[in-house]
């Protein structure tokens, strides 16, 4: 009983995050209230141990915004370590998110695991954007 729980604890969520995932090889401009978030290289599919990946990410805004952040979720994180950033006080801001091949996935369903770059927008007043980016990335 246990070994199935705990199959199903690794499967079912691949099952139901598999239509959301995509790779993005380039992510269309993303417009969430008064701001245009676009990532400015595309997302990892593949890293290796110990390989770090740098994504950039552009945040523009007609109006100054209080803050933004950019933070990876990682669906198994014992496999990719992940950094944040974030920006105040301004109508422009280019983030940095680094990623890094922690341990092989090859175990993993799929050889892979999913993971969401979510990048926030706050502005005056405490209007919150959220921007989800979606992708699979496998390290080997």
């Amino acid at each position: 009983m246990k070994i199935l729980r705990g199959i199903l604890i690794l499967v079912l969520p691949l099952i139901l995050l598999a239509p959301v995932a995509s790779l993005a090889i380039a992510a269309p401009p993303v417009t969430g209230g008064d701001a245009t978030i676009t990532l400015l290289n595309p997302l990892p599919t593949d890293l290796a141990v110990g390989q770090s990946y740098t994504v950039n990410i552009l945040v523009e805004s007609n109006e100054a915004f209080t803050s933004a952040t950019a933070q990876n979720a990682v669906q198994f994180p014992a496999y990719v370590a992940d950094s944040r950033d974030s920006a105040s006080h301004t109508t422009s801001a280019v983030l940095h998110v680094t990623l890094t091949g922690r341990r092989s996935t090859a175990e993993l369903p799929g050889g892979s695991t999913s993971a969401t770059l979510y990048v926030g927008v706050r502005h005056q007043g405490g209007q919150l954007n959220v921007t989800p980016f979606s992708y699979t990335v496998a390290v080997h």
